[in-house]
């Protein structure tokens, strides 16, 4: 599931907590955990609403919304239509590599800072370019080669530095 919410990048992924159990918990903290999934909204359908789960409601690196029978189906709906529709995530995104932008790039390097972590941030241009892309190759094409490379190098530094690593994209 992992894998496909990475490749894929969903609209919404929803765990359901009572048949998925410690798994479906440790796979919310993952995604959430990493900055590239954590753009992808995220609901937990829970029938036992007073379980306390570490994905729950309030935890900054849980679920975006937790489901249970306390809300009518029209509140659930609702709130799962809202998870779709949400703006926030157009802002903290770049949206051609789909990477974080420049205030999640500021979000994690503080989050560091504060955990007094030691990390070498470094910035590498690129020379490509959307226009020069999109004009040599067509906008649908240039799109897809500048989205690739995001993956790459995504994959690359995660694969390298594990947890640690951290790509985003500041556009100029």
């Amino acid at each position: 599931m992992e894998e496909r919410v990475l490749r894929g990048l969903p609209t919404l992924v929803v765990i359901d907590a009572d048949s998925a159990g410690d798994e479906g918990m440790q796979l919310c903290a993952r995604l959430k955990g990493d900055a590239y999934t954590a753009i992808v909204p995220l609901a937990v359908c829970d029938q036992i609403a007073t379980r306390r789960t570490p994905c729950g409601s309030g935890s900054p690196r849980g679920a975006d919304e937790v489901i249970t029978p306390l809300f009518e189906p029209g509140e659930q709906a609702g709130r799962l239509d809202a998870l779709v529709t949400r703006p926030s995530a157009t802002w903290r995104v770049n949206p051609s590599t789909r990477l974080p932008g420049t205030t999640e790039i500021e979000r994690e390097i503080k989050r560091r800072m504060d955990l007094g972590e030691f990390f070498a941030p470094s910035v590498t241009p690129t020379s490509i370019t959307s226009k020069n892309t999109n004009d040599r190759y067509s906008y649908y094409d240039g799109d897809r080669v500048i989205y690739l490379l995001s993956r790459i190098l995504h994959d690359v530094v995660r694969g390298i530095l594990g947890k640690q690593g951290f790509v985003g994209h500041i556009r100029r």
